[in-house]
């Protein structure tokens, strides 16, 4: 009833949609090297979602307080924890995701991304020979070793010379 006799407009500072941009933008390349381009949407949907909650993390700030200004600025700690519950809606969205059976597959239960997993697992420096051999560990083939390498490149991997990697 409050905000039907109050009309407002939220808005976020530039500092925070600059924020928003940058966390979804790394969310996806994340998401989508680590998960196809298919879960992609998850992201994009996310960050919707995030603006949403900001907001309405602003309008309750705003009948808390019991403010009639028509435009609000969401705070700071409203969008923080809204940015805290996107990261973990992210989390169970991916692994959802990597669960939930596709139409043409039966239901098998997998814990977690092998592409994530091998990137964490390799040495700060290391040539192709070992990550093929981390790659067998985590069930890739040598084929989507070499592929996920260049993937990775530049923003989590520089090749430093033929076959010799460090990781950024």
């Amino acid at each position: 009833m409050f905000l039907k006799q109050s009309p407002t407009e939220i808005k976020l500072s530039r500092e925070q949609w600059d924020k928003l941009n940058q966390t979804c933008g790394q969310w996806l390349t994340e998401v989508t090297i680590f998960n196809g381009e298919d879960s992609g949407s998850i992201v994009k949907r996310l960050g919707l979602i995030l603006y949403r909650i900001a907001m309405i993390f602003t309008a309750l700030r705003k009948f808390e307080n019991g403010e009639t200004t028509t435009n609000v600025i969401c705070t700071d700690s409203d969008f923080e924890t809204a940015l805290q519950l996107a990261q973990l809606y992210l989390d169970h969205s991916i692994f959802m995701f990597r669960n939930l059976p596709k139409q043409d597959q039966l239901s098998v239960f997998r814990g977690g991304s092998n592409k994530q997993k091998f990137l964490d697992y390799l040495p700060k420096e290391f040539k192709r020979a070992e990550a093929i051999g981390i790659g067998k560990l985590h069930k890739l083939s040598p084929r989507s070793v070499d592929d996920l390498l260049k993937t990775l490149q530049p923003k989590y991997l520089s090749q430093e010379s033929f076959g010799k990697y460090i990781k950024v």
